[in-house]
C-alpha cells in the first residue's frame, strides 16, 4: 500500500493537512508472468533438445555416408589391384621368364663351345640371379596387390598360408588356433578377414617388438572370430585414439563395414582387467590382442538349416 497526503493552504493562510491510505495494485504485463517464463523455458529446452538430435542425426548419416564411401574405395582399390596383379604376374612375369630360359640357353651354349671367359660366366650367373630377384619381386608385389591364396584356397588355409609366410620372412614364432570353416564365406568376408590379418601382423613388425604371436580363427552359429595376440611392448589408448594410427583406422572401419566389432586389449592400456583376462585365456602378461567379431550374413544361416 502507498500512503498518500494532500497538503492545502486555506485564502486565510490557515493549513489544511489530509492523509489518506490507499492500495494501489500494478499488474504485470503477460510475459512477465510466472506461467509465461515457464513455458519458454520448456519451449527453449525442447528446440535446443530437437536440434541436438538432428545434429547428431546428421553426424550419424555422415559418417554412414563416409563410411560406405571407405568401403566403395577399398573395393574399387582390390578390383583395381586384382588386374594390375595379373597383368604383372602373366605380362611381367612371362617376359623375365622368358628371358631366364635365353640367357641359360645362351650360357650353356658359351660353355659347351669354350667361347666364355670365367668373367664372363660370372656375369651370367648375375644377370640370372637378377631375374630370380626380379621374378621374386613380381610375386611379391602381385601378392600385395591381390592375395592369390584366398583364389585357390579356403580362409581357413589362406590365413594357414599368410602366418606361416609371416613366420619366415620375420623368425617371430608363430602359434595358429584356426577351425576350418564349415561353409563357403562370401568372398567380402574372406577379403576383409585376410587383410585384417595383414595388417595385424604389419603392426606387430613395426610395432611391437614381440618375439611369439598366437591367431586364432573360428566361427559359431552367429559370426566369425578372429584373434591376434603378440608378447610385445602393448599399446596405449592414446596410441589406439590417435589419429595418425591408420593401421587401426583400417582394421575398424573394414570391420565396421560388415557390421561387425573390434575389441583391444593390453595392459599397457592401464588397469588390472587387461592382465586379470590374458592370464585367464592363457596368453603373455604383455603385448596387445585384438579381437574381431564379424556376424555370419543372414542368407549363409538359412542355408546352414
Amino acid at each position: 500500500s502507498y500512503n498518500l497526503r494532500i497538503r492545502a493552504t486555506h485564502y486565510n493562510g490557515l493549513d489544511h493537512p489530509i492523509e489518506q491510505s490507499i492500495a494501489i495494485e500494478v499488474s504485470k504485463h503477460f510475459y512477465q508472468q510466472w506461467y509465461f517464463l515457464l513455458s519458454l523455458l520448456v519451449f527453449t529446452a525442447a528446440l535446443v533438445f530437437l536440434i541436438f538430435k538432428l545434429r547428431v542425426r546428421a553426424l550419424h548419416a555422415k559418417n554412414a555416408e563416409l563410411r560406405r564411401y571407405s568401403v566403395y574405395i577399398q573395393e574399387a582399390r582390390e578390383k583395381k589391384g586384382k588386374t594390375i596383379a595379373r597383368e604383372i604376374h602373366d605380362q611381367l612375369g612371362q617376359i623375365l621368364t622368358l628371358l631366364k630360359f635365353d640367357m641359360y640357353r645362351i650360357r650353356k651354349q658359351l660353355k659347351q663351345e669354350q667361347l666364355a671367359s670365367e668373367q664372363l660366366m660370372g656375369q651370367t650367373d648375375t644377370v640370372l640371379e637378377t631375374i630370380d630377384a626380379a621374378l621374386d619381386s613380381v610375386k611379391t608385389i602381385s601378392t600385395r596387390l591381390r592375395p592369390s591364396a584366398l583364389d585357390s584356397l579356403s580362409l581357413s588355409e589362406a590365413l594357414q598360408w599368410q602366418a606361416m609366410e609371416f613366420q619366415r620372412r620375420t623368425s617371430i614364432q608363430v602359434t595358429l588356433e584356426i577351425a576350418k570353416e564349415s561353409h563357403q564365406i562370401s568372398e567380402e568376408i574372406s577379403l576383409t578377414l585376410f587383410r585384417v590379418l595383414q595388417e595385424m601382423l604389419t603392426n606387430i613388425i613395426r610395432h611391437a617388438k614381440a618375439t611369439e604371436v598366437a591367431i586364432t580363427f573360428h566361427e559359431n552359429d552367429t559370426s566369425y572370430y578372429l584373434q591376434v595376440a603378440d608378447n610385445g611392448v602393448g599399446c596405449t589408448a592414446k596410441e589406439i585414439r590417435s589419429k595418425t594410427s591408420f593401421g587401426m583406422i583400417s582394421i575398424r572401419e573394414r570391420c565396421e563395414a560388415l557390421g561387425g566389432t573390434m575389441r583391444i586389449n593390453s595392459p599397457a592400456m592401464g588397469g588390472k582387467t587387461a592382465i586379470q583376462e590374458r592370464q585367464r585365456d592363457g596368453l603373455w602378461s604383455t603385448g596387445t590382442r585384438i579381437e574381431l567379431l564379424i556376424p555370419i550374413p543372414p542368407a549363409v544361416k538359412e542355408n546352414n538349416r
